[in-house]
């Protein structure tokens, strides 16, 4: 799991969810459009335009500027982009500043940044902690 530190370990939602991002990265670049699908056991950051269905091992990570068209699967997904298509994470979705998704998201974990858009619905996993809502730290 992502998030297992041990007893020491204060509160799970704190922890970076690109810290599990591995070696082996895979990035579609903001000039990129592709079509189809994308299927990888290692992490992917979107950059660019994917309309199609994407499935990581890992982690999928939509940053500024990124779109995707289609359903997103993986153990993690972190949106700072738009993804317009549903989300299916096994452990936790994170929808960052700016974030923009039209959708349904199915996760154990979730959080929110207070201006982040989100129209669909949750569904998580029975026993697992209420959606997380937080406030982005404001550069002076």
């Amino acid at each position: 799991m992502f998030f297992s530190r041990g007893k020491n370990f204060k509160k799970k939602h704190q922890r970076r969810l690109e810290d599990h991002l591995g070696s082996d990265v895979s990035n579609i670049s903001n000039c990129v459009r592709i079509e189809g699908v994308l299927h990888g056991e290692n992490s992917l950051i979107i950059a660019g335009l994917l309309e199609g269905d994407v499935t990581s091992g890992i982690l999928v990570w939509v940053v500024k500027g990124g779109r995707i068209k289609g359903t997103i699967k993986a153990r993690g997904v972190i949106v700072e982009g738009e993804v317009n298509g549903n989300i299916q994470s096994t452990e936790k979705t994170e929808l960052r500043s700016g974030a923009r998704v039209i959708g349904d998201i199915s996760c154990s974990k979730l959080s929110m940044a207070e201006d982040a858009f989100f129209e669909g619905n949750i569904k998580m996993d029975e026993g697992q902690e209420h959606p997380y809502i937080y406030v982005t730290k404001r550069k002076k």
